[in-house]
């Protein structure tokens, strides 16, 4: 997340979505200028990203884990 632009019209959906909990989600997408359905666009596209993102650094985290026992058996004179 923190990655992600700041001020990226999806950073501002999914913080309001989320975060804030916004309850009237027709009149907060109407405040930001874009309609319902496009909120939830939005919102889609930018969870995949994230879970997108989660995941590399996940994998590239196991494959650091994978190599540190082999590491450890190395003998350092």
């Amino acid at each position: 997340l923190l990655s992600q632009p700041t001020n990226a019209l999806d950073r501002q959906v999914f913080e309001l979505h989320y975060f804030h909990r916004v309850k009237n989600v027709k009149a907060a997408a109407a405040a930001l200028g874009i309609g319902r359905q496009h909120w939830y666009t939005l919102l889609r596209e930018f969870r995949q990203r994230l879970h997108s993102g989660a995941q590399e650094i996940l994998q590239a985290n196991e494959a650091q884990l994978a190599v540190l026992p082999a590491a450890a058996e190395c003998e350092v004179d």
